[in-house]
This record gives C-alpha cells, structure tokens and sequence, in this order.
C-alpha cells in the first residue's frame, strides 16, 4: 500500500518599486534572484512608472534581503505596501 504525502507549500508575493530601466539591467540581476531557491518566479514590469519587481517565494526570505542584493548591483529597491 503506497501512502501518498502531501507537503502544502505556501507561496507569497513581494512587490518592489525599483529604478530598472531596461532589459540590460534585467539582465543585470537576473543570475543573482536566481541565486535564491526560495524565488519561485519574478518579473519586472519596465512599463509602469515604479519599474515594479513582483517576485513569488516559497519560503521565508526578507525583503530586505532582494533590497540589498539590487542596492549592491546600483539599483534603487523599496518594498511597496499591497
């Protein structure tokens, strides 16, 4: 008899206003939010006027954590309050 275990993972959502302007500087910090296993998918929407980052995670990982890492890249990045 085979016991079928499921693990519910939750997911949240970050959203950050950025100073990202183009697809050079998505590149640019690209392999560093990949770096993270807690990031199940991100994406920037260069359009809107904030440059907003929304960034889906599986796992516990600050804020503050995706701010410094795109601060130390020259990027402006502050968490939006949703």
């Amino acid at each position: 008899m085979a016991v079928l275990i499921s693990e519910h993972i939750e997911t949240k959502f970050m959203i950050f206003k950025t100073s990202l302007k183009n697809e050079d500087d998505l590149k640019s910090i690209r392999r560093h939010l990949d770096e993270y296993e807690q990031i199940k998918r991100w994406v920037v929407d260069l359009e809107d006027w904030e440059r907003v980052l929304k960034i889906e995670v599986t796992d516990n990982l600050a804020p503050q954590e995706i701010e410094d890492t795109l601060e130390l890249l020259g990027y402006v990045c502050r968490e939006m309050n949703h």
